[in-house]
């Protein structure tokens, strides 16, 4: 008899060494002490709580921590259920899946079951695995499917939609890919690894119109520079990036532009011959009497415009939570580099005496704008999957403006004959830079959400425009320098809205 008792515990003892290597096999890896980051998908420990992996500490420990959400937090799929902290798959005893192996069509266990998540949630009342009119009450065990366990009832148990006709709740499971993608809980920490997003960007300027042609010397006005509307919405993207440094810190890189607004508009003239355009030139057709060959007495004249924008950023983020987990936000500082590009061309055609006339007159201004901003965001989580957030960045950044105005003629040449001529203006500002993002995040699936977002960008001092002195001085007999012209600066807004996805591993 002892023989048999030594054996069956030798027997029960091996049983349980196989029991429990299975289960460390089917389980998730625990993550060493000095990395609580599954699979790099943003976990944070709150202050005072060693990370899961830490000796001694296991994730029982923090699945029964009450109140608010408590040990290790993930953004986007394994985290936090019914804001109690992280137990990975397989430690929750007894409330596991059944044998069966049942998925609940793809959605997991907890999507429709009584599972942290699915419990008295949208899911679970839909199918019919809560307490409520479509779970237990008087319609018994629901519309969708039975309302009891994590066997999977939800899904293919009792009810109109579960062992009867439609079997397995297929309605319910196709009413559920509508639905967000909701594992990680209510309490789900912000968080991506990538994301990308199509912006379309209405510009707003208030650089001044200018008068640059009328019909007849002093006459009607024909042509001013904002003809070329540059006010258009034009599409373009902006990529970003994060890199864990820490716990609730990461390092970003954010790329945005690639927008490009462009125009142009014409007149012709009215009563050919004698013909009549006059440009700002010679002070429409004044001075001299008549005008110059190339730029009046023209049959048509028209302006062209284009610009573009480039922004790239990088920064450190720090980020933190609420008591509750629902409302979270961070703080960052990093530095900011924006290219904001214009050029504007003024055309003119005739043919006085049988001879062609032309002119092409162009003001082009670079601004390259490096300096440091400060800023933050605050997210709400509306429920588990969706969250909306704000985020504002100020900013201070040295201007270096380079304009530069190029002209070709048929008569600007040395001796009256075909020729070019171009200057160079140099300038350098101060000023300053305000960003708004207002945003909705609907998450899909644990790696893939989808975004929008409306967007402003306020920059204080930007040249361009179509300088009309300098112009003329460019195109004076003997030309006169613009090397000490003073740059005109105006606000530059750029406004629209954005939609893309965000990637999570």
């Amino acid at each position: 008899m002892p023989k048999i008792i030594q054996w069956s515990r030798t027997v029960l003892t091996l049983a349980a060494t196989l029991a429990v290597a299975t289960f460390a096999v089917a389980a998730p890896p625990m993550p060493p002490a000095a990395d609580a980051d599954y699979g790099a998908s943003g976990y944070l420990t709150p202050r005072g709580m060693p990370p899961v992996g830490t000796p001694g500490v296991m994730p029982a420990m923090y699945s029964a921590m009450p109140g608010p959400p408590m040990g290790v937090m993930q953004a986007g799929g394994m985290g936090m259920p019914g804001g109690q902290g992280v137990s990975p798959a397989g430690f929750n005893g007894s409330s596991g899946c059944d044998a069966s192996g049942c998925d609940c069509l793809g959605y997991g266990c907890n999507r429709c079951s009584s599972g942290p998540v699915g419990s008295g949630g949208i899911l679970d009342r839909m199918r019919g695995g809560g307490p409520g009119m479509m779970g237990q009450g008087p319609m018994g065990y629901g519309m969708m499917g039975h309302g009891g366990g994590c066997g999977c009832g939800s899904c293919g148990g009792m009810g109109l939609l579960g062992n009867g006709r439609l079997r397995h709740g297929h309605i319910a499971g196709l009413l559920g890919m509508l639905m967000p993608y909701g594992e990680a809980g209510p309490n789900a920490p912000r968080w991506f690894d990538f994301s990308a997003e199509a912006t379309f960007l209405k510009r707003n300027t208030q650089n001044p119109s200018s008068l640059l042609s009328t019909f007849g010397a002093a006459g009607t006005p024909a042509l001013y520079s904002s003809a070329a509307d540059l006010e258009d919405i034009e599409a373009g993207i902006r990529l970003s990036g994060a890199i864990i440094l820490g716990v609730g810190s990461n390092l970003e890189l954010t790329y945005m532009g690639g927008n490009k607004w462009e125009d142009s508009s014409a007149v012709n003239a009215t009563t050919a011959p004698p013909l009549n355009l006059f440009s700002f030139i010679s002070f429409y057709g004044t001075n001299p009497v008549g005008g110059y060959a190339d730029s009046d007495n023209a049959s048509r004249q028209g302006i062209s415009g284009e610009a573009n924008f480039h922004s790239g950023e990088i920064n450190y983020r720090q980020r933190t939570a609420g008591a509750t987990g629902r409302l979270q936000g961070s703080w960052l500082a990093g530095l900011r580099y924006i290219r904001l590009d214009e050029a504007l061309t003024f055309t003119s055609t005739g043919n006085v005496g049988g001879t062609p006339r032309y002119l092409n007159l162009t003001n082009s201004t670079k601004n390259d704008l490096f300096g440091v901003q400060i800023g933050g965001d605050l997210w709400w989580n509306l429920m588990a999957g969706v969250s909306i957030g704000s985020e504002l960045k100020l900013g201070v950044l040295e201007n270096d403006v380079n304009r530069n105005i190029y002209a070709t003629g048929s008569n600007i040449g040395a001796g009256a004959t075909a020729g070019s001529r171009g200057d160079f203006i140099g300038s350098s500002e101060t000023t300053g830079m305000l960003e708004l993002n207002t945003a909705i995040v609907y998450r899909l699936s644990h790696s893939w959400a989808f975004r929008s977002s409306y967007y402003i960008l306020a920059v204080d001092e930007i040249g361009g425009g179509m300088n009309l002195t300098e112009s003329r001085n460019l195109l004076l007999t003997p030309q006169v320098s613009n090397a000490n012209a003073p740059v005109s600066y105006d606000p530059l807004v750029l406004q629209g809205f954005t939609f893309g996805a965000e990637y999570t591993w």
